[in-house]
């Protein structure tokens, strides 16, 4: 496992990247997706919501009318 994905002018990418750093330079061309997270192997979705539940567990979300 790579810490770092770069991809060249002359890239071309048809897939899926996992990786926790991307550089992506001009005139490449990708179709496919990227996961760009610390440990790639986790399920990035899950990571996300993990990370936004820390940042607003003290928020109140409640309206009031």
């Amino acid at each position: 496992t790579s810490s770092r994905v770069m991809l060249m002018p002359t890239s071309r990418v048809l897939g899926e990247i996992r990786t926790p750093e991307l550089i992506i330079q001009n005139g490449v061309v990708l179709e496919g997706s990227c996961i760009i997270a610390p440990d790639p192997k986790t399920n990035p979705k899950e990571t996300i919501l993990a990370l936004y539940n820390a940042n607003n567990e003290n928020i109140d979300l409640k309206t009031t009318n």
